[in-house]
């Protein structure tokens, strides 16, 4: 298998792409975890970010006040990367899928 059949587009690895990219979706984790000194508040506050392995979806919560609204924000830069990186990734699973069924498939002939 040569580069060009590794990173040309397939239906598997786009299912896959998306199904790894919603995986990473659920990935939370915290920025500066309710750390104190904020510069948009008094008191504490508190981020998380979602995506991995780049964050592209950040939203902030000031806990200095319950009524104050949670202010959210998009990485759209950090989202082509993070969308290459997770092809790469199912490409790599495609292949190496391909690789034990053709190693399978010879097996099941030399019999």
């Amino acid at each position: 298998m040569n580069w060009k059949e590794f990173f040309v587009l397939d239906l598997r690895k786009i299912i896959l792409l998306f199904v790894l990219l919603i995986l990473s979706l659920t990935i939370t984790y915290s920025g500066n975890e309710c750390s104190p000194y904020s510069e948009y508040s008094e008191g504490v506050a508190c981020t998380d970010n979602k995506g991995f392995p780049f964050a592209y979806y950040s939203s902030y919560q000031s806990m200095a006040s319950i009524d104050r609204p949670i202010i959210t924000s998009y990485n759209y830069y950090a989202l082509i990367p993070d969308i290459v990186f997770w092809y790469i990734i199912s490409a790599i699973i495609i292949f190496g899928y391909n690789k034990l069924k053709i190693q399978k498939n010879e097996r099941q002939r030399n019999k």
